[in-house]
């Protein structure tokens, strides 16, 4: 009789499984496209970095877009942070060692390769977020099957896989949250914190920082609200040092700020050509539209994380762990909030509250506290939650809602009272089911590549298929090797694992 694996072995064995089919499914659905035109300026950023050394250039790579900000020093850089813009690193040197065009040609228009590379690299760095979010999960749930389930429902049952499958920065930012949480939890299983959890700890809250520069201090006062409670583990060389490596990791971010915009603090996005990004909202207003708005309301496009609104009748049955976490993490998280309330586009494009994003992983890791607490008590509640977010999200996984909401008339209005958005992706979702194109504007029809985003499912290796020749047979064989990957991994994920229980925190 083979003897049962030891508890490290057995974590070993499941992450692996974990991991295995998120990297599977997530390479599966991706779409092999950029998603948006900030993805594809930080691409040209990347290809200029890679090019020439810096990610600024002296005229901007397109004159007529408007997200590129002219430096006090007179060079031009992309607006955003620039954690996309390291992330696409790879994606940008595939470009520069395979494609015949001149730079200025690959700035104009990026090599395919590149594009294909970039969104691949988001899905990948999602699928390792995904991962991180399990481990989270993993030190409160007391099982494993447990804690995956958990992190597939905030990862496939909520808006995270819809960003997942493009290459758009707040994703970026939602996967350095997810390290960040998983940090956090980690130094409960420590009598004192080790020195890994520490550098998880400034790892996750460096990468979220990287990829959205306005979640660093909300992350960081709710890192130090959160040591405050776990003063007897942490150390303080411990405290020192993750702080240090923080404030380390922060300076790109900070030089990168000073290069574009004279200051260390303000970032080139709150330059005045971006009026939207000014604080002109009502907070009542942009708090309501946020959370409730029907054509941008978390709730509305995560319908289980109706499960913190128990949260006053489920407190007393949370564990004090779980309690200190909702705390620091809930606090900085309504801080963020409170923050894009403020915004005068404070809905922006994209699906649902593109913004919210980055502390999705922290509103459903409590979410996902309150489930496991109060199971049995609320049990058809919670199962009824998660079916319907997963249904308002599953269209997003296999049409291109990016375009079904470009193209829908009131899809992009943030104060609409009618969820345009979600009617927009269903219509897709009954084109594509019956082998018709989306609608999509005449500069993307008379694009053979950008034209096969109007194609169902909106996957790449459908778009490798649909070569023929020997692009058909690669495609085929990408794709059923995902899928078998996958389910394999699922059934392995399902099965009553042959060890005790992780015990709970």
């Amino acid at each position: 009789m083979a003897k049962d694996p030891g508890p490290m072995e057995t974590l070993r064995q499941y992450g692996g499984w974990v991991l295995g089919f998120y990297v599977s499914l997530f390479l599966l659905v991706a779409s092999g496209r950029l998603g948006s035109y900030d993805a594809g300026g930080q691409l040209q950023a990347a290809l200029l970095l890679v090019h020439t050394g810096s990610p600024g250039a002296a005229t901007p790579p397109e004159a007529d877009h408007p997200n590129w900000v002219k430096s006090p020093g007179g060079n031009y850089f992309e607006n955003h942070d620039i954690g996309n813009i390291l992330l696409m690193v790879p994606a940008a040197l595939a470009g520069k060692l395979t494609s015949r065009q001149p730079v200025t040609a690959q700035l104009q228009q990026p090599p395919l390769i590149s594009r294909v590379a970039a969104s691949l690299t988001n899905s990948l760095f999602s699928a390792l977020g995904a991962w991180w979010l399990f481990r989270f999960f993993e030190v409160f749930a007391g099982d494993r099957r447990r804690a995956f389930r958990l992190s597939a429902v905030v990862t496939i049952g909520t808006f995270f896989i819809a960003y997942a499958r493009f290459a758009w920065d707040v994703i970026g930012s939602c996967n350095g949250a997810c390290l960040l949480a998983y940090g956090a939890v980690r130094v409960l299983r420590e009598e004192k914190a080790s020195l890994k959890s520490v550098v998880c700890l400034s790892a996750g809250l460096t990468l979220a920082g990287w990829f959205r520069y306005s979640t660093f201090p909300f992350f960081a006062i709710a890192t130090f609200l959160w040591l405050g409670f776990q003063r007897a583990r942490m150390t303080w060389p411990r405290f020192w040092t993750g702080a240090a490596l923080a404030a380390v990791g922060l300076m790109p971010s900070l030089l990168y700020n000073f290069v574009r915009m004279g200051s260390f603090l303000r970032p080139a996005t709150m330059a005045a050509q971006f009026s939207g990004n000014r604080l002109t909202t009502p907070v009542g207003k942009g708090l309501f539209g946020l959370l409730a708005s029907p054509n941008r309301g978390l709730l509305e496009f995560a319908p289980v994380l109706l499960a913190l609104l128990l949260l006053p009748w489920v407190w007393p049955r949370l564990g004090r762990a779980a309690r200190q976490f909702i705390v620091s993490f809930g606090i900085g998280s309504a801080g963020y909030i409170w923050l894009i309330a403020h915004l005068g586009e404070w809905g922006s494009f994209g699906w649902g509250p593109r913004y919210l994003v980055p502390v999705l992983p922290m509103l459903g890791g409590i979410a996902g506290l309150c489930m496991l607490g109060n199971w049995l008590r609320f049990k058809w509640l919670f199962i009824t939650l998660i079916l319907v977010s997963g249904l308002v999200n599953f269209p997003t996984a296999v049409v291109n809602w990016q375009l079904t909401s470009s193209e829908s008339p009131h899809a992009s209005d943030q104060s609409a009272t009618v969820p345009y958005q979600q009617m927009a992706v269903w219509q897709g979702l009954w084109l594509g089911v019956q082998g018709r194109a989306l609608p999509a504007p005449t500069q993307v029809t008379d694009d053979r590549v950008r034209e096969t985003g109007t194609h169902f499912p909106d996957w790449w290796t459908f778009r490798l298929i649909e070569q023929g020749g020997h692009w058909r047979a690669l495609g085929v064989g990408l794709a059923g090797l995902l899928g078998i990957s996958t389910l394999m991994c699922l059934r392995r994920l399902l099965v009553r694992p042959r060890y005790s229980p992780v015990p709970e925190t």
